[in-house]
C-alpha cells in the first residue's frame, strides 16, 4: 500500500502530470511548448503562431509576466549568474525580423514571486555574446557593435567593433578597456588581414575598425599611427571623419541600453 501512494505521488509531481503547464500554453495558443524553472519561478514559452515567440513567467501556476522571444535565434533564453552575486538572470534575445535588423537582449531576474526588467541592450543588426572573457567567474557581455553599417559601404563591407559590458549594480557598464588582450588580439588579426589584401575589403573599413579599438582603450595616438603606417592612402579620408567616429564611438551604449521596457529603441 505504501508503494502505491509513493507512485501516485510522484505521478502527481512529475512535470507530465502537472495540466497547470498545458492549460496556460493553450491559453495562449502557444505551440511547442517548452518550460524552464528559474528560482521561483517557471518560464512558459513557444510560438504564437503568426506572432513569433512567447515567454510566460509564471509563479504557483499564475501568469506574473510575459515578453517577447526569437524562438528561431541562437540560444534565446539563457539562465545566467551576470553579476556573480549568486542569484541567476534570466537573457531573452528578441528579433523584430525584416532585412538586417534588428536583436535586442533583455535581462529580467526573479523576485519573490514575480519578476523585475533589469537592463535591455539594442544591439541593432549585431549581436552580443555572454561568456567569461578573463576566467575569473563573471559574464562578459561582448556586443558586436553596428554603428557604422552602410558607412560609406554596402551592409557586407560595413566596419565592425566590439564593446565589452558587464552588469554591475542592476547597470549595464562599458568594460572594454579592462579587456587589452583581447582588443589587440583583434588589432592584430586585422593588421594581418589588411597585409594579406584585405580580400576586397574597404580600407576605410579597415582604419574605422582599427581606431575604434584603439580609442575604446584610449590609445587614439596608436589608432593615428596605425592608419598612417598600414593605410596611408585613407589618412586624408580618415581626418575628415575622425571626429563623427569618435562621438558615434562614444555616444553609442547611451543609445543601445535601456531601463524600462517602454524606453525599447525600436
Amino acid at each position: 500500500m505504501y508503494l502505491a501512494w509513493l507512485l501516485f505521488g510522484l505521478l502527481q509531481s512529475s512535470p507530465a502530470a502537472s495540466p497547470a503547464i498545458d492549460e496556460i500554453g493553450a491559453q495562449y495558443n502557444l505551440q511547442n511548448v517548452n518550460r524552464l524553472n528559474v528560482g521561483e519561478l517557471e518560464l512558459i514559452y513557444g510560438v504564437q503562431q503568426g506572432r513569433g515567440g512567447l515567454l510566460l513567467f509564471v509563479s504557483r501556476g499564475r501568469v506574473v509576466d510575459s515578453t517577447s522571444y526569437c524562438p528561431y535565434c541562437p540560444a534565446p533564453i539563457q539562465v545566467l549568474d551576470l553579476d556573480a552575486d549568486g542569484r541567476d538572470e534570466i537573457i531573452v534575445t528578441d528579433y523584430t525580423y525584416g532585412a538586417h535588423c534588428c536583436t535586442s537582449y533583455e535581462v529580467y531576474r526573479p523576485n519573490r514571486g514575480t519578476v523585475d526588467f533589469v537592463a535591455g541592450l539594442f544591439a541593432g543588426n549585431g549581436f552580443a555574446e555572454f561568456r567569461d572573457l578573463d576566467g575569473d567567474g563573471i559574464v562578459e557581455i561582448i556586443l558586436w557593435n553596428d554603428d557604422f553599417a552602410y558607412f560609406e559601404t554596402p551592409f557586407a563591407t560595413s566596419p565592425w567593433y566590439f564593446n565589452v559590458l558587464q552588469l554591475k549594480n542592476n547597470k549595464l557598464v562599458d568594460v572594454t578597456s579592462k579587456f587589452r588582450t583581447q582588443v589587440n588580439n583583434d588589432i592584430y588579426k586585422i593588421v594581418s588581414r589588411i597585409k594579406s589584401g584585405g580580400k576586397n575589403y574597404p580600407l576605410t573599413s579597415y582604419a574605422v575598425e582599427l581606431y575604434a579599438r584603439c580609442h575604446l582603450i584610449g590609445e587614439d595616438r596608436r589608432g593615428i599611427g596605425m592608419i598612417r603606417k598600414y593605410l596611408p592612402d585613407v589618412v586624408p579620408w580618415f581626418l575628415s571623419k575622425k571626429r563623427y567616429i569618435e562621438g558615434t564611438i562614444d555616444s553609442s551604449l547611451s543609445r543601445r541600453i535601456y531601463y524600462a521596457r517602454d524606453a525599447r529603441p525600436f
